[in-house]
């Protein structure tokens, strides 16, 4: 299984999603807006042990919106 969004009215351009450990580590970056994140350490395969992550993502909205646009919240990882 994997962690993705489905976004709407959301550029390309700008997008980012960092995601981030208990610890405040960051354990995956992407600036691809169909990302797919798989519970590995920085996508090299390395499984993360399960448990609440914490993500940010960072956009530009397409029509309605103006300006850089953040959202905040957690994803529960399970093994």
């Amino acid at each position: 299984k994997t962690f993705s969004v489905f976004p709407t009215f959301v550029s390309e351009k700008g997008f980012q999603i960092f995601i981030y450990n208990r610890w405040g580590e960051m354990v995956y970056q992407s600036a691809d807006l169909n990302f797919k994140w798989n519970g590995t350490y920085k996508g090299n395969g390395t499984l993360l042990p399960g448990g609440t992550y914490t993500y940010v993502i960072k956009f530009f909205g397409d029509l309605t919106t103006a300006g850089e646009q953040e959202i905040r919240g957690s994803v529960m990882l399970l093994r």
